[in-house]
């Protein structure tokens, strides 16, 4: 019952763009989630929200299968429990699976840097994978495991996984890449990658990763690679670095 709003405008939205005859009205208990979901779709694309969706067609069909429901919501998710509750209902999930989903985030462990060993700090351009970040230089944002830290996060009172989603980034690298802008990285002597800039996004995006990995979903983005600049903690750049 949750989803059925969801799912007709999703239907709505399939048959306009697969449709060559002239646009149905927009029925009055959908019109909300039609408008939310233009609103994303088309600033997603980088064109005017006045834009026609047939001219999108295949980028709308690609669109709804990565972001439904989340595409057509008229209010953000902001608590982290919320937004996987929502995310693994969305994906025919129960509360069973929500509950398995949780003690795996917190099977996931997180590792922390004192600060002392980043105090003298080294740049280099490498070839980075944000899926092999193991932790945090924050000591603010610090625990030992992905749920935890998750946990942690909600400071900002923002919907990171939300923002995620809606901006396709397990599939679009350049999307991707443009999301991720601003990342900071550290790195040890042993090549393991620590956030120092951009946790909530990071840690979003692992936590994601791992939901969808349980679910079963394929996520292109695991392995995309792209150079950073990052910093070396200590006085020893390491040669383990791998993407």
């Amino acid at each position: 019952m949750e989803f059925e709003i969801y799912e007709k405008t999703r239907q709505f939205i399939l048959d306009e763009i697969r449709n060559d005859s002239i646009r149905k009205e927009i029925p009055e208990d959908i019109f909300l989630n039609y408008a939310m979901f233009r609103q994303n779709f088309f600033g997603y694309m980088g064109v005017s929200g006045l834009s026609n969706l047939r001219d999108y067609s295949t980028f709308v069909e690609r669109y709804l299968e990565e972001s439904w429901p989340f595409c057509c919501k008229s209010d953000a998710i902001i608590d982290v429990e919320s937004a996987i509750a929502f995310y693994v209902r969305s994906k025919g999930g129960n509360a069973e699976t929500q509950e398995a989903i949780i003690d795996y985030l917190k099977s996931v462990e997180v590792r922390s840097v004192d600060k002392i060993k980043y105090e003298s700090r080294n740049f280099q351009e490498c070839v980075v994978n944000y899926a092999n970040v193991v932790g945090t230089t924050v000591d603010a944002y610090k625990a030992d495991n992905l749920y935890d830290t998750l946990k942690k996060l909600e400071d900002k009172n923002l919907p990171y996984m939300e923002y995620l989603i809606l901006n396709n980034i397990f599939c679009d690298l350049q999307s991707f890449l443009k999301v991720f802008d601003g990342v900071c990285l550290n790195c040890d002597e042993f090549g393991n990658l620590y956030v120092s800039e951009g946790n909530h996004r990071v840690f979003s995006y692992l936590a994601l990763l791992k939901i969808r990995e349980f679910l079963g979903i394929d996520s292109p983005s695991e392995n995309f690679c792209f150079n950073q600049h990052i910093i070396f903690l200590g006085n020893k750049k390491s040669n383990n670095l791998k993407c």
